[in-house]
């Protein structure tokens, strides 16, 4: 499985997110900061303690 990099966006939501993790910054001002809702960033923010580094990646659909 080829390793795809890392968009600008996908570095800045990283960096955001990176923030909330060290209780920089709110999950209400990192969804401003990301410009995607509060509903939506809860979602990336419980992927991201789930997965780690890896919840950037796409997620495979299987069918």
């Amino acid at each position: 499985m080829e390793i795809l990099p890392l968009s600008a966006k996908e570095r800045e939501y990283m960096k955001i997110m990176a923030g909330v993790v060290e209780l920089v910054v709110t999950l209400i001002a990192a969804s401003s900061l990301m410009r995607v809702s509060y509903r939506q960033n809860k979602r990336i923010w419980r992927r991201h303690q789930d997965e780690g580094g890896g919840w950037l990646q796409p997620v495979p659909r299987t069918s």
